[in-house]
């Protein structure tokens, strides 16, 4: 053979084994785009790894024990005290173009929430979900005996929470008090520290996923999110993406939306938009499908995520999934769930 062949030979085999390595990289490189990224969780100097918090995904010792307490958002309520310390905060139309708060402590359980409110309906199926102590005052169907069950007391979930500290009728060692220097009814401050206290059963965990390093491939980047609820404006609730602090930040109606306590915006690591229908019950109730199905938005480190929401019972978990069908992962930090049409 001669030395021109051996050389022509050589180039051909030199060139199918690179086209041949780049063919293989390529098919490595689509299917890791197609994967969420697999996170292992941090250790510690014991390299045994480091507990986190169930509700939140970051580092935490606490014992499973949330506290969840309804809290009011009607302009005259605001800026509102320990909604930004919330491991998760469920914000729910009720009568009218109001939407009311029904928020989850667990990893920092305050000393001083307010205003404290009343309960509606569909709080019930989000406290039997957590099976949480469960903190508000008064209800819709007060003092009626056989209330309809499109209200809160009328409802047989009502009967079902273990621990319900309705501050108008149960206030042990004074958990509730009014602030003078606040308007009724928008003064009521609740001690949901005090009532974690209270705890005589051991609630499971919902077994929400945490990664830092999440990331979805097909989702499209959405640095702007308007929430019209069930009004007409759009800009009802807005949220504005800031990608230095990797956060959501909330506005109402044009206007900043403050925490009481730190006097700065409220940020958000993740939002869930849980579209579902609701219905007019008695002339002035929302009574909204919380069992069921549906689809969701997520909105998770400046990622537009579309799935869907399930859940089988009032006692069993709201479970999140994206369109292909995994369990939605969360960063760690906090989630504000939106039951919105």
């Amino acid at each position: 053979m001669s030395k021109k062949k051996i050389i022509t030979i050589a180039i051909i085999s030199i060139i199918t084994t690179i086209i041949i390595a780049i063919t293989i990289l390529a098919i490595w490189s689509n299917n890791q785009k197609n994967q969420i990224t697999s996170y292992q969780p941090p250790r510690g100097t014991s390299s045994e790894p480091i507990k986190t918090s169930p509700t939140t995904g970051l580092p935490s010792e606490q014992a499973y024990q949330p506290v969840m307490v309804v809290i009011e958002n009607s302009p005259d309520a605001r800026p509102q005290q320990g909604l930004q310390i919330a491991d998760v905060v469920y914000e729910v139309p009720v009568e009218g173009d109001i939407t009311r708060f029904v928020s989850v402590y667990q990893d920092n359980v305050p000393t001083e929430v307010m205003p404290v409110r009343s309960g509606r309906e569909p709080f019930l199926y989000i406290q039997r979900e957590w099976d949480a102590i469960f903190m508000h005052y008064g209800g819709s169907g007060s003092g009626y005996e056989d209330a309809d069950d499109y209200t809160f007391y009328g409802n047989s979930l009502y009967n079902q929470i273990k621990i319900d500290l309705d501050g108008i009728s149960n206030n042990p060692g004074g958990i509730y008090q009014r602030v003078s220097t606040i308007p009724a009814p928008h003064n009521v401050q609740a001690n949901p520290q005090a009532a974690q206290k209270l705890y005589d059963y051991q609630p499971i965990p919902l077994g929400w996923k945490f990664d830092p390093t999440i990331y979805y491939p097909g989702s499209s980047t959405v640095t702007t999110i308007n929430l019209p609820y069930t009004g007409i404006n759009e800009d009802f609730v807005t949220y504005q993406y800031d990608i230095n602090e990797g956060v959501y930040l909330r506005s109402m109606n044009g206007e900043t939306f403050l925490d009481a306590e730190t006097k700065t915006q409220i940020k958000i690591k993740n939002l869930i938009v849980q579209h579902t229908n609701y219905s007019i019950k008695g002339g002035t109730y929302k009574d909204w499908e919380m069992i069921g199905n549906g689809t969701a938005d997520f909105y998770i480190g400046g990622m537009h995520v579309t799935g869907s929401w399930s859940k089988e019972s009032a006692t069993t978990p709201t479970i999140y999934k994206d369109a292909q069908g995994n369990q939605i992962v969360l960063k760690p930090g906090n989630t504000w769930i939106h039951i919105h049409p």
